[in-house]
């Protein structure tokens, strides 16, 4: 590690637990740093269920983009996607071209987005507040990359119960509501304590005790946030359970300890599931069936003369066993290797987006978050 590389104004953000890294270490990723371990572990020993929760969390989301799909949209917008992972929003259906917007407002998800889609002409990344939704929406980056008129999925997985504020969250969403157009799609994904109402208290605090505020909110709540959009197939359902062709649809819905819904803003272009895809008592049948996913792959060094500039881990991890000290331990060696890789990856990455100097002699232009109102 190289401490001069990094900008002075973004250090504190790597020594302080970051929500985009705990997931990635419940997911098995390597973006993440000690920090962040050892506030992931806290949370496995009061809520065991929290590494099935992001794994099955990750899964919807995949499957979310092929209900869209299957429903005609072309346009997506992942609000608060998180640092990249196996199977990411644009990556979902390869045969089919549609746009994808990514937006988060954590320097380090946006400086891994920006560099992972340099060559994407199709996908875009945004710094920005969600919050700040009106902002969010007006900006060039957005308006240029959607046609207007067209339907939008609106991805918003596992993001909302790190906005505390409900006034500030309901007033986003319904000015999100209003920009979206006839027939567009929204899925949400949120932490409740429905099934866990003896240990999310324990969550929260686990969470405070490393910096952070989290809100779940209950069932009630979760489905306030979609207005008068249609529910899709079984509507607001536990997360492994929504999709019926789902490898947790027989897990027990308090793995997932969250809801999740897919609505349709009605309007002349509203559309629903094909009739041909729907099953007995309204359930939809299996859309298009997952591809099987790329085995671990391990750390490749650069080339000659060559500088790294992104890696992520591949695999996907099998089901987490009952502790995290064991889970760790049954890591691959190489797990470990491309965790130091990844800390001077992403070094570079933030010293890049920082419109600094670069290593071949490159100047760089600042990236600047959106102005909030």
């Amino acid at each position: 590690m190289y401490p001069l590389l990094f900008p002075r104004d973004l250090r504190p953000h790597w020594n302080a637990v970051q929500p985009p890294r705990v997931y990635s270490f419940l997911l098995g990723m390597v973006q993440n740093y000690e920090c962040d371990r050892e506030a992931a572990r806290s949370l496995c020993r009061v809520a065991p269920w929290i590494r099935s929760a992001a794994i099955i969390n990750h899964d919807f989301a995949v499957r979310s983009v092929l209900t869209s799909l299957a429903l005609g949209v072309r346009q997506f917008l992942d609000l608060g996607c998180g640092l990249p992972t196996w199977r990411n929003v644009h990556e979902v259906d390869r045969r089919r071209q549609y746009t994808t917007v990514y937006v988060d407002r954590d320097p380090e998800v946006f400086a891994h987005a920006r560099t992972y889609l340099e060559d994407s002409p199709s996908e875009t990344a945004v710094y920005a507040d969600l919050l700040a939704m009106e902002q969010l929406l007006a900006c060039e980056a957005v308006r240029s990359a959607f046609d207007p008129g067209a339907p939008v999925a609106v991805l918003l997985h596992d993001v909302l119960p790190w906005c505390t504020d409900d006034a500030a969250v309901h007033q986003a969403l319904a000015v999100l509501r209003a920009w979206m157009p006839a027939g567009s799609t929204l899925s949400i994904t949120h932490l409740t304590d429905h099934w866990h109402r003896a240990t999310m208290p324990d969550v929260e605090r686990a969470y405070a005790d490393h910096g952070l505020r989290i809100r779940p909110r209950s069932r009630e709540a979760i489905a306030a946030l979609f207005g008068d959009f249609v529910q899709q197939r079984r509507g607001l359902a536990a997360v492994g359970r929504w999709h019926s062709e789902s490898r947790h649809a027989r897990s027990p819905e308090e793995n997932s300890a969250a809801f999740a819904g897919i609505a349709v803003k009605p309007g002349p272009s509203d559309r629903r599931l094909p009739a041909a895809e729907r099953g007995r008592g309204g359930e939809t049948a299996p859309i298009t069936p997952l591809r099987p996913l790329r085995r671990a792959q391990p750390p490749r060094p650069p080339a000659p003369g060559l500088f790294p500039r992104f890696l992520m881990c591949q695999h996907q991890p099998a089901c987490p066993p009952a502790t995290a000290p064991d889970w760790e331990a049954a890591q691959p060696l190489a797990h470990h290797a491309e965790q130091a890789w990844s800390l001077l990856c992403n070094g570079v990455l933030l010293f890049e987006d920082t419109g600094a100097l670069l290593p071949d002699g490159r100047i760089i232009a600042p990236h600047r978050p959106l102005a909030t109102a």
